[in-house]
């Protein structure tokens, strides 16, 4: 028996047909049950997020009965037919490589039971022996799952030896056994801008404007993302960490006996520490964004680390409530990275620091009788030789840090001859 809130295209094995020709089908079948001590009635559910893929959480449960000491056979299958839009279906991908199945069990006990299957192995499917019989035509995942309780405080009472047998299967592989290789994942984390300007360190009565302005990073990488920019969200003005402070309060303090790990700020020759960082005000976000990446998207990004294409990312000062801000266009930044460390044979991942610089070096200087600043009051400007405004951000030597992943190396190192 079952119940399911799915629409008409998403129904049991016997009476839907099967997907079309050009669209890929996501089947869901529970098979058996095994392991309890007595007989009993049990509800097998689950939830899936599919808002990206359908608008809605996919979800279903099935009752089944277990007699003690046996094997239950449950035929319980579901079908999803997956989106032909490309753009749809690297979120779909995405969100199978990221995020498990989750299967909740009733009637065990008084507590819930669950278990979780990963889908990985469905968008990268394992090497099969060529000699085995294949259980389904497309890619799969398969298995007994030991049922655990949801919580893991209720263990007293649960039974330790339930196994529910789970398939899920993709009609056919998402591309060509040839082109699946240079398939990946890129994962850029926004982390933390450090040394701040100096009109942005809060005096010791004040938040440094917290609670008024706002700092958003925005970037698109080279080839992957195409026009579709990324903006996170306001970053957070972090205080200095008083473990890292001296006495004085404004110095980092001596070494610790274990030596401290150098990053490279690129393109200054610059040095700095976690120590150094963490001992002065800094902007934070670890914001972290996925992008699913077909063969000719990574194939885009690998010339573009190649060629030492720079991923730029801008940094922008606004005011939180969205009014004018007057020194909008001072507080534009850019940041370029040099991604070039991910030749490295097998790197799949490089944390990095860059220079923040104006965005724009031909912007006006802002007029402050048609806008004027927050408060009233003009904010102290250091000039130049030619009488212009030195850049807040030249001038505190202001920096940013992110990390980027590949779940798998865009240059692997190549086999032994």
């Amino acid at each position: 028996r079952m119940k399911s809130d799915e629409n008409d295209d998403e129904s049991n094995a016997e009476s839907s047909p099967l997907p079309p020709a050009e669209s890929i089908g996501l089947c869901i079948r529970i098979n058996g049950i095994r392991g309890l001590s007595s007989s009993q009635e049990i509800k097998i559910s689950y939830s899936y997020d599919a808002t990206d893929w359908k608008g809605e959480t996919i979800s279903a449960e099935v009752d089944c009965a277990n007699e003690e000491g046996t094997v239950t056979n449950v035929d319980f299958l579901k079908k999803y037919n997956l989106s032909t839009d490309l753009e749809i279906r690297e979120k779909l991908y995405l969100k199978l490589i990221q995020e498990p199945f989750i299967f909740q069990v009733q009637g065990l006990c008084e507590s819930l039971g669950s278990f979780s299957v990963s889908a990985k192995d469905l968008i990268f499917p394992p090497e099969l022996d060529p000699y085995e019989d294949r259980p389904f035509p497309g890619p799969f995942v398969t298995g007994w799952y030991p049922v655990l309780p949801a919580d893991p405080e209720q263990i007293d009472g649960f039974p330790p030896n339930v196994e529910i047998r789970v398939a899920i299967d993709l009609s056919e592989t998402i591309c060509s056994e040839e082109e699946l290789g240079n398939t990946n994942v890129i994962t850029i984390t926004i982390e933390e801008l450090h040394r701040l300007p100096q009109t942005w360190i809060p005096d010791e009565n004040d938040d440094g404007g917290e609670g008024i302005y706002s700092h958003v990073v925005k970037y698109h990488l080279p080839g992957v993302m195409g026009m579709h920019l990324i903006e996170t969200p306001p970053g957070k003005m972090i205080p200095p960490d008083p473990e890292e402070l001296d006495q004085d309060g404004d110095q980092p303090q001596s070494p610790a006996l274990v030596p401290p790990e150098f990053f490279e700020v690129q393109h200054t020759g610059r040095r700095t520490t976690l120590r150094t960082e963490q001992a002065g005000h800094r902007v934070q976000w670890q914001h972290t964004h996925s992008v699913f990446s077909f063969p000719a998207s990574t194939a885009v990004l690998c010339r573009a680390v190649q060629a030492r294409t720079p991923l730029a990312i801008e940094l922008c000062r606004a005011l939180h409530d969205g009014s004018p801000y007057a020194y909008a266009q001072k507080y534009h930044g850019l940041a370029q990275f040099d991604l070039s460390g991910l030749l490295v044979p097998d790197a799949a991942a490089v944390s990095l620091r860059s220079p923040v610089g104006p965005f724009d070096l031909s912007a006006p200087e802002p007029d402050l009788a048609l806008c004027p600043p927050p408060g009233g009051v003009p904010e102290p400007e250091q000039l130049l030789h030619n009488g212009r405004a030195a850049n807040p951000y030249l001038l505190a030597e202001t920096y940013l840090a992110l990390r980027v992943e590949t779940l798998r190396p865009l240059f692997p190192r190549p086999p032994p001859p």
